[in-house]
């Protein structure tokens, strides 16, 4: 009848104000994006470039952990999805740069894949961040000549476990302080609806972290 042609007209007219005003948001949002990380990249990255080469040795250091950090944050930005075999090279990779640059045995330990999941950009920084920022920990504070992680999948839920031997470590973790490293773990574990503990092997004497993380949503 006129009035259901009218009805439905009305209703495509709806729709498509609503599509237009969804394509301006997702545009805009993309616009806003570009523009942060054009800001990180010109401004704070060129000062933290010039600080890694010209401040004393300790702010060399941090200048150059922050650039990394700038970095991490652009990549995030632009990444999309990627698959959970990629991100396990690439825990794989940095695990054993870190043991060329600081000297301690890596052990890796990663399981042959029957689900290769997706991950969101947000995932993989996420897991990449939580093994850097624990290895950091193990040649840092412990001093640690040998480092392992191991990685294992149940359904949507990532496993891991990274251990070290560092003598510095094997008091109690009840007893550490809480510093900037253990929070930014915890933080991103619970980002992904999941956990991070820490203790020592009874058996080894090794300082253990393990975390259980959701992934593929």
């Amino acid at each position: 009848s006129r009035t259901d042609l009218g009805l439905a007209s009305a209703l495509i007219s709806l729709v498509r104000h609503a599509a237009t005003a969804i394509e301006r948001r997702e545009q805009g949002i993309a616009d806003e994006r570009q523009r942060i990380m054009r800001d990180l990249h010109d401004d704070l990255g060129s000062k933290l470039l010039a600080m890694a080469h010209t401040g004393n040795d300790d702010t060399q250091r941090m200048a150059r952990s922050a650039l990394q950090d700038v970095r991490d944050i652009l990549q995030a930005l632009e990444a999309g999805p990627s698959r959970l075999s990629a991100l396990l090279e690439l825990c794989r990779w940095e695990l054993q740069s870190r043991s060329e640059a600081h000297g301690f045995q890596p052990i890796f330990d990663a399981p042959e894949l029957v689900d290769d999941l997706e991950l969101s950009a947000r995932e993989a920084t996420n897991i990449i961040r939580i093994v850097r920022e624990g290895i950091t920990n193990a040649v840092r504070h412990a001093g640690a000549s040998r480092i392992s992680i191991r990685l294992w999948v149940s359904g949507s839920t990532l496993g891991m476990e990274l251990r070290n031997d560092g003598a510095a470590e094997r008091m109690d973790p009840a007893k550490w302080a809480s510093g900037r490293g253990r929070r930014t773990i915890r933080a991103r574990a619970g980002d992904l609806g999941g956990h991070a503990d820490w203790r020592v092997d009874a058996k080894t004497g090794e300082t253990l972290l393990s975390l259980s993380l959701c992934i593929g949503h």
